[in-house]
């Protein structure tokens, strides 16, 4: 080998080696608000950085947002950001944030390629399947196909839910697509602010083809889904896992005995009840909480539970515990080892999120968010993330990158603007209690 060649060879070592140093990145894009649901931002942790806030400024949607990264119709990788109004349709903008290692900066969320057409009002989530995108909402219990083609995006179909029985009012929580169906989950409720006799009727779950045809319905053991929740249900294999809270959620010593894992079979549409807060509670008598998330990462299953604390209807306060098992432990009504058991006087936010890049965990807790890398939590309080944690959801782009975002053409009303100083401080709500949010309709605390 001569020298040259020599040479060559180490600098090729050395950088193999330098690249397969760098741990995996990815990122985790957040919303966040005042203690008055005003001034939404967006914001970034990029693996274990500080966060980075705001993005974009003064979004609007102040009584709750949702992020959902897709593939469109033409292969591109794009992100939606759904701002609920509370008076009307929610204002869906689509962004290109072009290469991810520039998505700490404000230029690259500037301003959204197209604001989507559609009827949803208080979105709950987004799904792609098929050159499409599917999404069903709290407000107006439908399930919405967008057309996504040539960066255009607008409502072509919709499907309405209605309930057999009028006492309920109808409500969209859970959507997922599953070979070439989707599943839709909805609730019915009457009167949930009277926590005395306010009522659930159990959730039943849809099936409907791509066009959003029915196709066929079944009804679940749990009440009360709430689908504004981070990782209130997931999808493993053919297995659709779905954690309730059981009905109207309670403070103090009261709980719901009810609130359940359950599981669904997609192939069949076969629902199996796993296990009962009642059933925890027989075994360990502290335990009288709600099942709010359950998300599966790989051979293992993690749940949170919550509990409302004060005695005090619609104050703050909370017990929140996550735990680690398995699916086979999980059938035999085993959910597992209790990995941290969090406690706080203020704060609401419940939810779970897997990173698969950087095998975090992230949970949402009060007003806080948790990251625990397998040995170790760190939280990113109200001063790091410069204001009260809203969305947050791990995005590990798909489909092909624009690396230069295309001129903006937002197709009209309200758009986002990219004020403010970029920050690395930390936020979260330090003050606010449950009682707006309940009151805005967002349903964090109710379903």
């Amino acid at each position: 080998m001569n020298r040259f060649t020599r040479a060559t060879f180490l600098i090729i070592a050395v950088a193999a080696a330098s690249l397969t140093a760098i741990p995996a990145r990815a990122d985790l894009i957040f919303t966040r608000q005042d203690n008055s649901y005003a001034n939404t931002a967006l914001g970034i942790i990029q693996g274990a950085s500080a966060p980075v806030s705001p993005l974009i400024s003064n979004m609007g949607g102040n009584a709750g947002q949702g992020i959902y990264p897709f593939v469109n119709a033409d292969g591109k990788f794009r992100t939606a950001v759904t701002l609920y109004t509370s008076n009307g349709t929610d204002v869906i903008n689509i962004y290109n944030p072009g290469e991810q290692s520039a998505w700490a900066t404000q230029s690259a969320w500037k301003a959204p390629l197209y604001e989507a057409v559609t009827t949803l009002h208080n979105t709950r989530t987004m799904v792609a399947m098929g050159g499409s995108l599917y999404a069903t909402a709290y407000d107006i219990p439908i399930v919405s196909k967008i057309s996504t083609g040539g960066d255009v995006y607008k409502q072509s179909k919709k499907y309405e839910y209605t309930h057999l029985n009028d006492k309920y009012n109808g409500h969209g929580e859970a959507l997922v697509a599953y070979n070439n169906s989707l599943y839709a989950i909805f609730t019915g409720v009457n009167d949930p602010w009277d926590l005395t006799n306010g009522d659930y009727r159990l959730n039943e779950l849809v099936k409907l083809d791509a066009d959003l045809n029915f196709v066929a319905s079944a009804d679940m053991t749990g009440k009360n889904l709430d689908g504004f929740t981070p990782g209130s249900y997931c999808v493993k294999g053919n297995t659709l896992y779905v954690a309730t809270l059981g009905g109207v959620q309670q403070f103090g010593e009261k709980w719901n005995p009810g609130s359940c894992i359950e599981a669904v079979n997609l192939d069949t549409m076969a629902v199996s009840q796993l296990v009962s807060a009642d059933a925890v509670n027989k075994t360990d008598p502290t335990f009288k909480h709600m099942f709010d998330a359950v998300l599966c990462v790989g051979d293992k299953i993690y749940i949170q539970a919550a509990k409302w604390t004060s005695k005090d209807d619609y104050t703050a306060g909370y017990d929140i515990r996550i735990y680690e098992t398995t699916a086979e432990k999980l059938k035999k009504g085993d959910i597992g080892v209790l990995l941290k058991k969090f406690v706080g006087s203020y704060g609401y936010r419940l939810g779970l999120v897997h990173d698969e890049k950087t095998g975090y965990l992230w949970a949402g807790v009060g007003y806080s968010l948790w990251r625990y890398d397998g040995s170790s939590w760190t939280e990113y309080g109200s001063n790091a993330l410069s204001g009260n944690i809203a969305a947050y959801v791990a995005i590990n782009p798909a489909g092909a990158i624009d690396p230069i975002a295309p001129t903006p053409t937002p197709s009209g009303g309200e758009s986002s603007g990219g004020g403010g100083c970029s920050a690395t401080g930390f936020g979260l709500f330090s003050f606010l209690t449950i009682v707006p949010l309940l009151k805005y309709g967002r349903k964090s605390q109710k379903g």
